[in-house]
């Protein structure tokens, strides 16, 4: 047993305890329960991981950064790299979008860099921005179930000659620490209720089991599928809600934003897809997304994620973006975007595992420089759950001298499914800032920003 693994029985116990002292408030009554449940199934997750990982098991956490690790992190990339299949299979041309989608990509990184515990250096204002301030923060719960989570405003030109609007941006925080572990290790799906999700608004509200074994349903299924999620991203978005909605419709009213933008990294761009689906939904309960003061139409909904774990039983992307069209002539940004390589946007415990089998042919000194890839990885399991969002992938092409060249390409869930992305070391958040600061499609007219560059830092995702 590993020591993490040691900490999070102690924690547990400690946390059944706190749950079951008289005279608590009923909020933090009402917060044990899904605590303790976090608690219980993320303490069967990291036994299963460690067991089967070992001392691996901290490669997951992106927050911290050693040699030894970064050495076992390459060795995992030079396995991949062995593969026929480590690369998406793209047959589309590149991804093209207009300026806005460009300008909301770009701030979209901006905070969820800024929400970090020790954000990357980079230039104090988003592109075409004229400020940038946190205007409300919400603390993350104390036994684990809800994620740090703030709330920034900022003045932004969404194209060219265009009047400068008020922007808000929700941001999740991803890892910060165990109580965000607690979180992220519940993988087991639970009901999504009505309360987070009002599935009559959307366009096929009772969903059947697809009739494909790509992503592991019943196949030939006549009974409506309940639409689930992973229980720890839904336990944060839904206990996290109430003080959203507050510090929300405070900023609305008092900025007259017109716009709200939800974003987040890696699982914190989970939790934020939870959040932003609440309110393309339940947008009718909420006066403050009516139409804003002075205009005639109701606030406009977007949502950026970079790098973010699945997280629905169901892929309801295309009923949001109904529901989001027949709700505002604008049209609306929800985007998932994924560095190739990285494991996190479909990682799930059966990939999980897979990781650790991948990880088991790492010998000393293990290296692809030099030799073409021989064979597809073996056993790759299929998709459990979905990701939320138009999924979009950069790729690193090879450089032509000292110019890095990063494209950007629309791709489809299943080729998640067949690509065997082990690359961890393209998860970081310094990693997606500086591919979205050199992605030739989302230059900007004003320049663009990105984050701290560097030989090593290239290295991670430049192909041999």
């Amino acid at each position: 047993m590993t020591l993490k693994t040691r900490i999070f029985r102690s924690l547990f116990h400690s946390a059944r305890r706190s749950a079951d002292v008289p005279g608590q408030s009923n909020s933090t009554v009402g917060r044990s329960a899904p605590s303790a449940e976090n608690w219980s199934k993320s303490l069967v997750t990291a036994d299963e991981l460690a067991r089967y990982l070992g001392d691996d098991i901290d490669l997951f956490d992106v927050n911290s950064v050693n040699e030894p690790k970064s050495e076992r992190l390459r060795q995992l990339k030079a396995v991949g790299e062995g593969w026929t299949n480590s690369r998406a299979d793209v047959r589309v041309g590149e991804w093209k979008c207009s300026h806005a989608t460009a300008a909301l990509i770009h701030l979209a990184s901006h905070a969820s860099n800024a929400i970090r515990p020790s954000p990357s250096q980079s230039h104090p204002l988003p592109p075409d921005s004229s400020d940038f301030r946190r205007i409300a923060q919400i603390g993350p719960s104390t036994f684990g179930t809800v994620k740090a989570t703030s709330l920034y405003q900022t003045s932004i030109r969404l194209g060219p000659g265009d009047e400068e609007e008020t922007v808000i941006v929700v941001t999740v925080r991803a890892n910060a620490g165990l109580m965000d572990w607690v979180v992220n290790g519940n993988f087991e799906l639970a009901q999504v209720e009505e309360g987070i999700i009002v599935r009559s608004t959307l366009p096929f509200p009772l969903p059947y089991a697809e009739d494909t074994a790509t992503f592991g349903s019943p196949i030939g299924s006549s009974r409506p599928t309940q639409l689930e999620a992973h229980g720890g991203f839904l336990h944060a978005a839904r206990e996290s809600l109430g003080d959203v909605v507050k510090a929300l419709a405070d900023a609305i009213t008092s900025s007259r934003a017109t716009r709200v933008l939800f974003a987040g990294h890696s699982a914190g761009g989970s939790v934020v897809n939870l959040l932003f689906a609440h309110f393309v939904t339940c947008a009718q309960r909420y006066a403050f997304l009516g139409p804003s003061l002075g205009t005639a139409q109701p606030i406009s909904l977007d949502c950026v994620t970079f790098g973010a774990p699945p997280i629905l039983s169901r892929n309801i992307t295309t009923d949001l973006k109904s529901c989001l069209a027949a709700r505002s002539v604008h049209e609306s940004t929800f985007l998932a975007l994924i560095i190739e390589g990285d494991p996190v946007p479909r990682l799930d415990l059966p990939f999980a595992m897979f990781l650790g089998d991948a990880l088991r042919e790492v010998r000393p000194a293990f290296t692809t420089v030099g030799r073409q890839p021989q064979e597809q990885s073996p056993n790759i399991p299929p998709l459990t759950a979905h990701t939320m969002g138009n999924l979009v992938m950069f790729r690193e092409m090879k450089p032509e001298g000292d110019r890095r060249d990063i494209r950007m390409y629309a791709i489809r869930e299943e080729v998640l499914a067949t690509a065997a992305f082990v690359n961890l070391c393209v998860h970081y958040m310094f990693v997606h800032m500086e591919v979205v600061g050199l992605a030739s499609c989302l230059r900007l007219h004003t320049g663009t920003v990105g984050g701290p560059s560097g030989p090593s830092r290239q290295a991670l995702i430049r192909p041999n």
